[in-house]
């Protein structure tokens, strides 16, 4: 059973404080969860204010919009029907039966300035699998320059929560022939709740979160989770000051019933929660798919072992093509997704990223890790049998001074961590 050190609990607790000494400068606040395979929390801290202006001390009972984060549950979710019977992973027939929109989607080729737009029929058809890995062929719009045009001619914007934002889109490439992080997990929800007649927070509430008793982590968030809401915020890129702003997914959020329950749950990016509560999700997965304290199995042991298997071994430099700010308010450019020393082989299981190597400050081998647009970073090592959520509200993503956050409290996790 893993266990953290009192140095390692008291050195992370000093990375939080400094991160968030200056709310305007550095990170208003931060809540920081780390749990073992036996789900006992070995950490859980706030440090910082709930918003740059807002005088109340962040709690470890503050929610977030996990954003990205809700994916991981998503797949979860995914896999619960594929084990069920209701769909399989590598059936196009099972996923044009329930989304026939798929069958006959375009690829679009290019956008002129004129605003005429070039599409093409694809020939490849869209399984599940294609779906929870990211190649599909579906993009973001501030990841991709076509998406981001189509957006501002359309109008549409993929994380606002309103009723079909991330299904108007294109796709960018023939499905199986790249990857391209984007909505697929959202069309991988559609699929089985169409599959199943049942809405996402439904799925949700009946194999994850009522299984795992949780009471702050909804689609559909309750008052409890608004009134615990950390406030969003944008870093102005010159001057590096942070600045409160609405949240971009408005339309759970909204206090008008008529305009809340129009919302769209997003498999993508629709989970509001307490991170101390979430990370139960991840000692789950640590376990074989059994969360310890209640007993409750999410999946079968060989669907988890299937999750942290690399689905894309043909391209192991995937994640060094780089992420372009289309966008630069609401993403940085990065060079490389997760920078490796030597460049060793990366990979993409169900749902998240993968690290096949150990990193230099602890992780263990075949590490899955992935993030949220709006500056939350988590990992899961099975074989070290930790996992960990760093969550702050802020944009642009690859905000380095949260990144930085992360990886200090991922080493100091590691430097303290026996079993």
């Amino acid at each position: 059973m893993a266990t953290l050190s009192a140095e390692s609990i008291s050195q992370i607790k000093k990375l939080a404080a400094e991160a968030t000494k200056d709310p305007v400068s550095n990170i208003p606040g931060v809540s920081i969860a780390i749990i073992n395979k036996n789900g006992d929390l070995l950490l859980e801290h706030a440090a910082g204010q709930q918003g740059a202006t807002t005088t109340k001390p962040m709690t470890t009972d503050n929610t977030f919009w996990i954003a990205s984060c809700t994916k991981v549950s998503a797949t979860i979710v995914a896999l619960q029907a594929v084990e069920k019977g209701l769909v399989s992973l590598d059936s196009a027939d099972d996923v044009e039966k329930w989304c026939p929109e798929l069958a006959n989607i375009p690829i679009i080729k290019d956008i002129a300035e004129d605003g005429s737009i070039t599409l093409v029929p694809k020939t490849n058809r869209i399984t599940l699998r294609h779906l929870l890995t990211h190649t599909a062929g579906f993009s973001y719009a501030f990841f991709n320059k076509n998406y981001n045009e189509y957006a501002k001619l359309f109008g549409v914007d993929e994380l606002t929560g309103g009723p079909g934002c991330t299904n108007k889109f294109p796709l960018i490439f023939e499905p199986g022939t790249n990857w391209s992080y984007g909505v697929g997990i959202d069309w991988a929800i559609d699929v089985v709740s169409r599959a199943s007649g049942k809405s996402f927070q439904h799925l949700l509430e009946e194999g994850i979160f009522k299984p795992l008793g949780f009471t702050l982590v909804s689609t559909t968030p309750c008052k409890n989770i608004k009134d615990r809401l950390v406030k969003m915020h944008q870093r102005d890129t010159e001057t590096g000051k942070l600045t409160e702003i609405d949240h971009p997914i408005w339309w759970p959020l909204s206090d008008k019933p008529d305009i809340a329950s129009q919302a769209y749950q997003s498999g993508g990016a629709g989970i509001f929660a307490k991170p101390a509560e979430y990370v139960r999700v991840f000692a789950a997965l640590l376990n074989n798919g059994v969360y310890a304290p209640t007993g409750a199995r999410l999946l079968q042991e060989s669907t988890v072992k299937l999750m942290f298997e690399n689905q894309i071994p043909q391209w192991p430099d995937f994640a060094r093509a780089g992420i372009p700010a289309i966008q630069p308010n609401v993403t940085h450019p990065l060079p490389e997704i997760f920078p490796q020393e030597g460049n060793p082989p990366q990979g993409w299981g169900l749902s998240f990223f993968l690290t096949p190597t150990e990193t230099p400050y602890g992780r263990g081998k075949n590490t899955a890790f992935w993030c949220g647009i709006a500056n939350l970073y988590y990992w899961i090592d099975v074989e070290k049998g930790v996992a960990g959520f760093v969550a702050a509200q802020l944009y642009p993503f690859a905000d380095p001074q949260v990144m930085n956050l992360w990886i200090g409290v991922e080493a100091a996790t590691y430097s303290g961590l026996t079993n």
